[in-house]
């Protein structure tokens, strides 16, 4: 008994040391389909060796769960691999207020004071999130990720993009670290297992690992810095969506017809998304520029017409 307690012991201290993993620039957007094999922005990035413990025990978890992680010049993208030898058994999703209990990757990122992001992925594609309201208000609701998920035989595969005007910080010329853990419920073995382990519930910070960004490339150091002032393409394009369907952006679009066309042709080609993010976000300021002042001339008649009647 002494010896399972010494065991117990060694293998609790083993799990609570700070889980790192080096993330290194890719000059490869990855293709957001959920399918990680064969995709040459993930070819040469190694996998996660660590193997994902029981929430609360520390045990090695039933099934294994690793993952990988590249940053481009605006996002943060990891790729998991979750195995499961059941498959046929993995819990149907059909009630969207119970996410949380069918099988799902839960991202916990903790990039500064107060803006703890609670974001996850299903093994369908589906995703969710608990968004704090300091990030909304710093990025003025541009809050927008990517997760895309494949079933294959023997597991499911997943991809996640994680914007950096999203979280806030970017890497550098020098190395940036970012607090951050992930848990996986499989339905199967019923079991919460997590990268880092959480001795206390899943939002304990002070158990998070850390994705350490190696320091960018000198050329690319610009771009990545503008990356964290000008909302991602993830965003604007879900922007565009809403504002090409609003009849009350009729008008401001049809007096500004050659920048509609610009933004529409952009719009019609997903696949170029990110090489036209720049050019996509000075096209989207212009329009709310115009936008807002449009809805200022409108408010001063507005009051003038009030005042003199």
């Amino acid at each position: 008994m002494k010896h399972f307690l010494i065991l117990g012991a060694c293998l609790a201290a083993a799990a609570l040391q700070a889980q790192k993993y080096e993330a290194s620039y890719s000059p490869v957007t990855p293709k957001m389909d959920g399918i990680v094999a064969q995709d040459p922005a993930w070819e040469k990035i190694p996998w996660t060796t660590e193997r994902f413990r029981v929430f609360k025990t520390g045990a090695p978890a039933a099934v294994e769960t690793r993952f990988k992680a590249l940053y481009t010049d605006d996002a943060l993208y990891l790729a998991f691999e979750c195995m499961e030898p059941q498959m046929d058994k993995l819990r149907p999703e059909v009630n969207a207020d119970e996410f949380w209990n069918f099988d799902v990757l839960e991202f916990f990122l903790f990039p500064r004071r107060g803006e703890l992001m609670h974001l996850a992925v299903s093994s369908s594609g589906l995703t969710n999130q608990e968004m704090p309201g300091t990030v909304t208000k710093r990025t003025n609701f541009m809050t927008a990720w990517q997760g895309a998920s494949k079933r294959l035989a023997d597991r499911w595969t997943s991809e996640v993009c994680f914007p950096f005007y999203l979280l806030g910080l970017a890497p550098d010329v020098r190395a940036v670290e970012l607090p951050f853990t992930v848990s996986r419920y499989a339905t199967p073995s019923r079991q919460y297992s997590s990268w880092t382990y959480q001795k206390e519930t899943l939002k304990s910070t002070e158990y998070y690992g850390r994705i350490l960004f190696r320091p960018a490339p000198r050329e690319r150091s610009a771009m990545i810095r503008r990356s964290l002032v000008s909302p991602h393409w993830l965003s604007l394009v879900g922007r565009w969506s809403t504002i090409r369907r609003d009849p009350s952006w009729k008008p401001i679009l049809s007096e500004n017809r050659e920048t509609m066309l610009a933004i529409e042709k952009i719009y019609a080609v997903p696949a170029d998304y990110p090489e036209h993010s720049l050019e996509l976000a000075e096209l989207m300021a212009k329009i709310e520029k115009l936008a807002e002042k449009k809805a200022q001339t409108e408010e001063r008649r507005m009051m003038k017409r009030f005042f003199e009647e």
